[in-house]
């Protein structure tokens, strides 16, 4: 399966390959010249916070922030804690795909899958 995998990149470079050798100086140059004009504008560290907790919090809370109704104390907090759960989220996902895959792999799926979820399962229930 790998060495399909492999030749099928190949192929896709060799065609690719193909498509630069059939187009022309002229194009190559207007697309080399499209490629350094795309880039953007470089931004400073200040904004891209600004941007990520826009993006995150969405344009109301940029306007707070803008308009000095939020320090920037309490934003550093809010995107810290945004990341935090983001990076949860990304290793609860990963460990669920670990644990769906390695099921699957075993003579008895189901046994497998509860026993490897039997922890998570017991974090998750609330108290009385």
């Amino acid at each position: 399966m790998e060495n399909k995998q492999s030749q099928q990149v190949s192929q896709s470079i060799k065609e690719r390959q193909a498509a630069i050798d059939y187009t022309s100086d002229e194009d190559l140059a207007k697309i080399r010249r499209k490629q350094q004009h795309s880039v953007g504008v470089p931004i400073d560290q200040e904004w891209a916070i600004i941007s990520e907790f826009a993006v995150r919090f969405g344009w109301d809370a940029y306007k707070e922030f803008r308009n000095d109704e939020l320090q920037l104390d309490e934003m550093m907090v809010l995107i810290q804690g945004a990341r935090k759960l983001e990076t949860k989220h990304t290793f609860d996902t990963a460990q669920a795909v670990f644990i769906g895959t390695l099921s699957a792999k075993q003579k008895n799926p189901s046994k497998t899958f509860d026993k490897m979820t039997k922890q998570l399962i017991k974090s998750m229930k609330v108290k009385d």
